[in-house]
Formats: structure tokens, sequence, C-alpha cells
């Protein structure tokens, strides 16, 4: 997992305009910027866009404070939008750096891009300015051209429109987005011009992808992360480029991607005077530009199943990816142990943002509290605790006076607890478990005498950290002390005075007492966790909620199994099977697709067991039934991690009904199963999953070249037998 590492070195302030990194144009003194920046709101014809206007605004005034010579052209028509163009080329000749950004309607017909001017007629499209062709003339004139095209929007032309090319041909305008600008070669710079540094286009989305408009009132997401990255200072362009396409990924839920085709000879720098000056936010910032380089460097496989989960979870996909950076090296490869983790982190970032926004009536815990809040949801777990600290050594020194307060010393406790709590949270995000659990037993020790609510809420946080920090860092007296806080949490939260946190209690007790007797093979620990799950939904009101009953009976299922996996028979199995038939059918399919597909696997799973025990080949059929509807949800393109420990599960159970008599068909669909999950799991990502997968198809295709008598592949030895599914 280094690839979360933090690939952000620390950055050189510069304290000049702009700069190019080698020889060809002096260095280390200001250079000649000149832009032109586009707003085209207002359509007479067309469908208008809001926010143009305003992106357009606060482009300009930014590149001036970068030192920019800036002419502005707002709601231009055909002939004012060409003049426009002409002027600036000329302008440009002599400069060292040519910026056009242009926001509005815009089109691709024939290889080219073009801009839109606001009196473009529906019926007849004439007068488009052509942004590729403007990008050619000023290559020829000047070092460093830079044009930022935020003109993605959906077509707003008829089906069939068409535009005259240079040769009186007809070209059909492409329904969505604009092109590669001549296909997705870079542009190349000029090899004879001793001072040709290159050209460089951004698009605001993939080629043939729509871009969003943004709110109304407001900037599109491609202008504001260009106003949040375009003065970073010590970072070259191609690199600041990253970060405003990783910006406007993560801001827009993955529904667009911005994308940039460059040519740059030299590394281009931005300096100047639109950054702000170091504040206490100057942390913040520079994590998250850390971190957007960090998601950058990633496999389209980790960036599909984050996203996934963080949709699921409904929590901003940024701070999902900044708990797994903070994770590092101590998060799992295997999949199905890394979608574990990844979906508790999920849900620790719900509880964070949950502890946002906290009253404090102390100035300076509000505004540590207020940069903490920033910080988290910026994806800037660093900077995060580290306000955290500064609030809890300012709690530190209120201490004194904290005993002698009589009235209102209950709300400061609490407000004390809520700090403590926040940076538990936190704490959870960058896989800190101790010390979250900590910071929990803190808020506790707040709380207990003042408020019986708050005080079993964290006592339940902290009996979940140590749990957590049990389970994932192998550590045992942890997982042994997060038993006894859930005992704890069960007698603060008596069944009849408080039965959802009772409940919850118990929930966690069976977990942890199942993992600790998985871990030890410990037949009594397992027991009792069958059993406090069991009487658990048994004493259950009526009313419980039903997410609840269904976290218990998952549990207890899982429980059984485990249990059962360690005994003779298949009794405990059976139980398994039908104590989850019961949970999957109280999950709506379509309003919880996600969990339903996890227990329609974990389904798989233990029929797969009970088949393979019984040689049952009917009981193997209902165990691949069981994987394909979870395969139904756990698809390659939404979450491959997920699907692929499905589909080894599908190919292993293939694998096993082909052994016990089936006919080829299957081992050849175990074949093609096996070879699927290799595409995604390769050996960096699993190590384990991968030999397993490997050792497994190396067997079906052994059976099959014993039954069909090829050659050279037949083997000589017993088979080995098929691992076991995944069961999580």
């Amino acid at each position: 997992m280094a690839r979360w590492r933090n690939l952000l070195a620390r950055w050189t302030v510069l304290a000049i305009f702009l700069v190019l990194s080698t020889a060809g144009l002096a260095q280390d003194k200001p250079l000649k910027g000149v832009a032109l920046v586009v707003g085209q709101s207002r359509y007479a014809s067309l469908a208008p866009l809001p926010n143009p206007a305003n992106d357009a605004r606060q482009i300009a005034a930014m590149l001036e404070k970068l030192g920019f010579e800036v002419e502005t052209l707002m709601d231009a028509d055909a002939r004012g939008l060409s003049g426009a163009l002409g002027g600036f080329e000329e302008r440009a000749r002599g400069a060292d750096v040519a910026l056009v950004y242009y926001s509005g309607h815009g089109v691709e017909a024939g290889g080219e891009n073009f801009l839109v001017p606001v009196d473009a007629l529906p019926s007849e499209p004439k007068g488009f300015a052509s942004a590729t062709k403007l990008l050619e003339r000023l290559q020829k004139s000047v070092p460093v051209t830079i044009v930022l095209l935020d003109a993605c929007r959906n077509n707003p032309f008829p089906a069939g429109t068409t535009l005259l090319d240079d040769n009186g041909r007809p070209q059909p305008i492409a329904a969505t987005g604009l092109g590669a600008s001549r296909g997705v070669t870079p542009f190349a710079s000029d090899p004879g011009k001793p001072d040709s540094v290159g050209a460089i286009v951004g698009f605001a989305a993939e080629p043939g992808k729509v871009a969003l408009d943004g709110e109304p009132g407001g900037t599109s997401p491609y202008a504001t992360a260009l106003l949040k990255h375009l003065s970073a200072q010590g970072l070259h362009f191609a690199d600041i480029m990253t970060l405003v396409a990783e910006e406007v990924y993560l801001d827009s839920d993955g529904r667009q991607v911005p994308w940039t085709n460059a040519s740059l000879r030299r590394q281009l720098y931005f300096g100047g005077s639109a950054e702000p000056a170091a504040d206490e936010r100057t942390p913040i910032r520079t994590e998250r530009r850390g971190l957007l380089l960090t998601i950058a460097s990633l496999s389209s496989v980790d960036r599909a199943q984050v996203a996934a989960v963080a949709r699921e979870k409904s929590v901003p996909m940024g701070l999902l990816f900044a708990a797994l950076r903070a994770a590092g090296d101590h998060a799992p490869k295997a999949p199905d142990e890394f979608d574990r983790l990844l979906r508790a982190q999920g849900e620790f970032a719900q509880e964070r943002l949950a502890a946002s926004g906290a009253k404090l009536s102390d100035p300076d815990l509000a505004r540590l509290a207020a940069l903490a809040d920033e910080a988290v949801r910026e994806g800037a777990l660093d900077a995060a605790t580290e306000f955290h600290r500064q609030a809890r050594a300012r709690m530190d020194a209120l201490s004194d006076g904290l005993a002698a307060v009589e009235t209102g010393a209950a709300e400061l406790r609490k407000e004390r607890a809520s700090v403590y709590a926040a940076s538990a949270a936190t704490w959870l995000l960058k896989f800190e478990h101790a010390k979250a659990a900590d910071d929990f037993a803190r808020a506790f020790a707040e709380v207990e005498r003042v408020d019986d609510g708050l005080a079993v809420r964290y006592k339940l946080a902290q009996a979940k950290a140590l749990a957590d920090q049990g389970y994932y860092g192998a550590d045992n007296a942890a997982l042994d002390a997060g038993i006894e806080a859930f005992r704890d949490a069960a007698d603060l939260a008596p069944l009849r005075r408080n039965p959802v946190d009772w409940l919850k209690a118990q929930a966690g007790l069976g977990n942890a007492l199942a993992t600790r007797g998985d871990r030890e093979a410990d037949s009594e620990r397992l027991t009792e966790a069958v059993e406090t799950l069991r009487d658990a939904i048994t004493a259950a009101p009526a009313d419980t909620p039903v997410d609840l009953q269904v976290d218990l009976k998952s549990e207890l299922a899982y429980a059984l199994l485990l249990s059962g996996m360690r005994q003779p028979g298949i009794d405990q199995l059976d139980q398994a099977s039908m104590v989850l038939g019961e949970t999957t059918a109280q999950v709506p399919l379509d309003r919880q697709p996600a969990l339903w597909g996890r227990l329609m696997h974990r389904m798989g799973a233990i029929q797969y067991e009970i088949g393979r025990r019984l040689a049952d080949p009917t009981t193997l059929e209902a165990a691949l039934g069981a994987v394909d509807a979870a395969l139904q949800v756990r698809t390659r393109d939404t979450v491959p991690l997920d699907w692929m420990t499905s589909e080894n599960n599908r190919a292993i159970i293939l694998s096993e009904l082909a052994a016990r008599g089936a006919g080829n068909e299957r081992i050849h669909e175990a074949i093609e199963a096996y070879q699927a999950v290799l595409e995604v799991g390769t050996r960096e990502r699993g190590p384990l999953l991968w030999a397993e997968t490997v050792a497994n198809l190396g067997t079906a295709q052994a059976l099959l070249a014993e039954r069909t008598g090829e050659e050279g592949r037949i083997s000589t030895r017993p088979l080995p037998p098929f691992g076991s599914p995944r069961k999580r």
C-alpha cells in the first residue's frame, strides 16, 4: 500500500511572476504573460448558462494577481468574438506566455473544437471561432501557449446539425463535449525554434464527455478548481493541472474528469501573489494538494472501489481517499480485507462529519474546532490532528477553572467531551485506533456523571476502537480490552431502559468474541459469540430498527459459520444459512444493493461449505446461484475488488462442481473466471489471493486436460483440493 504515501515534497516559494525551469528563456525575472478571458452566459437563442460570467470574472482577477495582462470579454457575438481573438493574437506577439480561458458553449466538429458566440442560431450554426486554429496560431509566435476550455456542456444544437469546414464540407457536431483537438496526439512544440517551450490545452471534461455548469450563481467545478490551485507556488504546471483534474473529480463525485493535452519541452512554474500568504490554513491547502497528487497515482481499480464505497456511505470521496492514504502500509492487501477496511473507514468518516460544527463557548476552542472540521472536509488529516492537539492543550489550560465552576459545569463538560470525540474520530480516519480509544475514554470520563446517553455513546465508540485495534493490529490485548468495554457499555445501557444501545453493545461484543475465537481457534469464545448474538436477537423489542436487526443477524450468521467450520457435521452451517436467509429478506435490493450483494456473497460461501461437505451438487448449484446474484450488483466496473472476490468464489464453486462430475462446460467457465480474476487481482494487489487463484487455475486446467486427454497438460499426481471461498 505504499502508493498511499505523500507524493508532494516541500515547495519552494517563488517571488516572481512566471518562471521556466531550463534554458531558452531568462530565469528568475518577471516574464510577460498576456491572457484573454471569455465568459459566455447570455445566449440569445441557445440554452443560457448561469455561471460562465462568474467564472470569467474570478479567473480574470486571479490571473491579474499572478502578473498577467488580462483582457476580459463577456457575452460576445460572432463579430466580437472573432475580433477579440484576432486582437489577442496580435497582442500576444512578443509575450513569453499567452493564456486563453473560455467558459461557455463549445462544440466539436471534424476534429476541431469551436467556441460558440451568444448570437448563434440553432437552425444556422455559423460564426463559430476555432479554438484549435487559435492554439496553432499562438504557438507560432509565443513560447508558451495555454488554452483552458470550460466549454464541454451539452451540445445545444439539434441532433444532426453540421458545420462547414474550410473546404465547404459539412461536418457533424458531436453530441456531447469537446474532442481531443485533432486526436489525442500531444501538441508538438517547434524543435527548430530555440525559445519554443510548447503548448497546453486543458479541457473541463474528458473528450466526448459533458462538463457540469455548477450551482446557479456560483462557478463551474472546473473554474472552482482552477481558482483553488492555479496559483500554487513551486509546482510545475503539469502538476497544477493534475491538481485541477483531481479536484474536479472529487467535487463532482466522479461524474467529471478534466483532461489535459500538453507538449512542454521544459517545466513551467507559476508564482506571484495570488496564493494567500502563509496562515493557519496553509497546512490544509498543502496537504490537500498532496492528497490530490496521490489520488492521481492510483489504479482505476482502487479509484472505482473507493468511489463506490463513498457513494454507499454518503461521504466525500476525498475524505475516504485520505483515510486510506493515512493507513498506508498498514492497510491489508487481500481484496476482501481491504474492502472491509474501506467500509469501516467510510463509517468513521460518517461519524467524524457528524461531529462537525460543535458549539463551543471558548473562542479559541471554537476557532480550532472549525479549522479541524475544515481540514477533515479537505482530507487534510495531519492538519486536523494538529488542530485537535492544540484544542486539547487549550482545554488543559482551562481545566483548573472548570472545577471551580458551579453553574453550567455539565454543559462545559459536554463541550470538552465533544472536542475529545472529534479528535478521536479523526484518529480513526488516520488508522490510529489506539489513540482514538484513548480520546473516546477521555470523552467518556467528562460526561460519565452528567449525561448517561453521551456516556454510553462514547463507551461504545471506545470499545469499537479497541476491537479494531485488535483486529487490524493483531493486538489480542486490545481485542480483550474491547470485549470488556462492550460489556461495560451494555451495563451502562440496560435493555429495558436503553434497548438500542444495549443491542449495539451486544452486536459489537459478539463480533469481537468471534474474531478472538477465530484467531485462537477457541471454540468456547466462538460458542459465547453465538450465544451472545442469539440472546440479543431473542431479546430485541419488536420496534428495533431494521438496520440493527440486520447487523445482529448478519453477525450471528458469521459467528455460526466460523464455529461450524471447526466442527464436524453441518448443523451450525445450516443455522448460519437460515439466519442469513432471514437477514437478506429484510434488505431491499433496490435501496441497499451493496449490503444485499455482500449478504448474498456470504450466503454463497456458506452454501459452498455445506455442499462440499455433503458432496451435494444441488447445494453447490445453490451456492453458485447466490454468488451469481451477488455479482448482479458487485460488478467489475463499479466495485472491482468486491467483484474480484465474488468472481473468485464463483470459479471455486464451478471447479468443485466439475470435480464432482459436472460436464466440461463448468471447467471452461471456471478457467475463464479465474483468468478474469487475475486481470484485476495482480500479485501486488493481493499476493495470497493471487497465489490461490493461480494454483486453482492450474488445478482446473489439469482437470480439463485429464478429461480431454490433451497431451502435456495431464496431471500425474492427485489433484489438490480447490481453495475455500472468501467469506466476507
